[in-house]
């Protein structure tokens, strides 16, 4: 599987950001000249940068440069998928039909944080927040959005419950004081080394509606059958799967108003817990038979979904 999945990334010459992160690979410096000329800074994904830099050392082929983050994320990402969805030919459809795959081929950097991430997850599921904190600084060394995840510790109780609340309320007074509110974080962050304009936020293209309509399901459906789900509030893992679809949704929703890609990029990070607990939701839900017809419709109906995003959007 991790095979069948990476090596189209491998391989590949154009699709997306492909281009840019090409042409970028070509002109890097040396590791050498990566450290002596000082070019590392905090804020401007410095591990990706010593990746980069550490092959362009030895070799100006891409497809090696493509190669070794290829198969880490694709192995990182199966391997979450087994370890949390009941059904792992379920959990890869939804990887697929989702976008989530077409996404690891377009973003590497990101791909590669969301991959150290998902180690994250397992180690606060596990109670060991040293280490989740940990592998979350690594991942934000390759792309900073993944500062998102210092969230999650806050949300491994039981879903739908006050926090979910405030959690939306926020959301909803991020998304009606929008401007000021962008203006003020991109002061800061251009303060402190990260170069990010106004206009490639505020005003530019907002998120289609259907796709956060299409993540919403799964919170949905665990609010509708909160009642059969987790009845104690004890099952740390799946607490913490669907509180993380719960942030998908909740900050895409702010991309409703403007900055599509940036806002979608960062809900992305949460992604893997809509894909591993949607499946466990309608397995507990219902009955093996009716379980059976309902994934075979949910699947049908990402399928279309794939469809409209890939071909009509």
């Amino acid at each position: 599987l991790v095979l069948t999945l990476a090596l189209p990334i491998t391989l590949r010459r154009a699709y997306n950001d492909t281009g840019a992160y090409l042409n970028n690979f070509l002109s890097a410096p040396t590791l050498i000249e990566l450290l002596s000329e000082d070019l590392l800074h905090l804020l401007r994904n410095p591990l990706f940068q010593v990746y980069e830099a550490l092959i362009r050392t030895f070799t100006d082929n891409y497809m090696v440069f493509f190669m070794f983050p290829a198969f880490f994320v694709q192995y990182s990402y199966a391997r979450f998928i087994r370890k949390h969805s009941p059904s792992l030919v379920v959990g890869v459809t939804l990887y697929l039909f989702l976008g989530t795959y077409s996404f690891s081929i377009a973003a590497m950097k990101q791909s590669l944080a969301m991959a150290v991430l998902l180690y994250a997850v397992d180690a606060l599921i596990e109670r060991k927040y040293v280490r989740f904190f940990l592998l979350v600084f690594i991942a934000f060394l390759f792309h900073t959005y993944a500062i998102a995840f210092l969230i999650l510790p806050l949300f491994t109780t039981k879903p739908w419950t006050g926090r979910t609340i405030l959690l939306l309320a926020v959301v909803y007074f991020v998304m009606r004081n929008f401007n000021p509110l962008i203006e003020s974080f991109l002061e800061f962050t251009n303060e402190n080394g990260k170069n990010v304009s106004a206009e490639e936020i505020i005003g530019t293209a907002a998120i289609n509606p259907t796709r956060v309509a299409v993540y919403a399901v799964t919170p949905l459906l665990a609010l509708v059958f909160r009642r059969y789900l987790i009845q104690n509030g004890e099952d740390r893992e799946h607490n913490i799967l669907i509180n993380m679809s719960v942030l998908t949704v909740a900050i895409m929703s702010i991309g409703l108003i403007s900055g599509a890609n940036m806002f979608a990029r960062m809900g992305q990070y949460f992604e893997f817990g809509l894909l591993c607990s949607l499946p466990w939701i309608l397995k507990r839900t219902f009955e093996p038979r009716s379980a059976w017809v309902m994934t075979s419709v949910a699947l049908l109906c990402f399928l279309g979904y794939f469809c409209y995003a890939n071909l009509v959007q």
